[in-house]
């Protein structure tokens, strides 16, 4: 179950498991989690969610019927930007997902999340999630790359490939798969 939200929830994340960036361990530690406004059912032209924050400053995403039990993802800000200053800023996280292989051990996956807040006051408006790529500089910062998936074993170089990953799509030098998700209700 927990692989099929990860999977469907933030469809852009991973592609079959065999690309974008990976770990054995879950890498953002406590105190570097954010505490994200997603909080209510999300919509994409294929999926749809249930976002719901825990008081371990992450975010649980299940059935939007909350019959599966589900995933608890880890938001770390990358950064903030404010279009003018009476719109609320864009934030862009990297976001861990954990992924439960056959034999019931943890693997996490990651992805970058723009949330954009909008009007609604319980939740933010609308997200984009953004594919990662196992890149030269983020093979170059991860411990081992396994064909197109770079694995990761420290916190730091983790986020040092996520900023340079940002700056890649900020300047359109690599391939952006993203994945939007409309805020559609508050959570049952």
């Amino acid at each position: 179950m927990t692989l099929r939200l990860a999977l469907t929830t933030l469809a852009a994340l991973i592609l079959a498991g065999c690309s974008g960036w990976a770990a054995e361990t879950r890498l953002i530690p406590a105190a570097e989690r954010d505490v994200v406004r997603l909080s209510g059912i999300y919509q994409s032209s294929e999926e749809q969610a249930r976002f719901m924050p825990t008081s371990q400053r992450m975010v649980l995403v299940s059935d939007p019927q909350g019959e599966e039990r589900g995933s608890k993802l880890a938001f770390d800000l990358l950064r903030e930007k404010q279009a003018d200053p009476e719109s609320t800023p864009d934030r862009t996280y990297l976001v861990e997902v954990p992924w439960a292989k056959d034999d019931g051990s943890l693997v996490f996956f990651y992805s970058l999340v723009r949330v954009v807040d909008g009007a609604h006051s319980s939740g933010a408006g609308a997200f984009d999630t953004y594919t990662l790529k196992c890149s030269d500089v983020a093979a170059t910062l991860s411990q081992q790359r396994d064909g197109e998936l770079c694995i990761f074993d420290d916190y730091a170089r983790l986020r040092r490939a996520a900023l340079d990953a940002l700056n890649w799509y900020d300047e359109a030098r690599m391939e952006v798969k993203t994945t939007r998700f409309e805020r559609q209700a508050d959570a049952p």
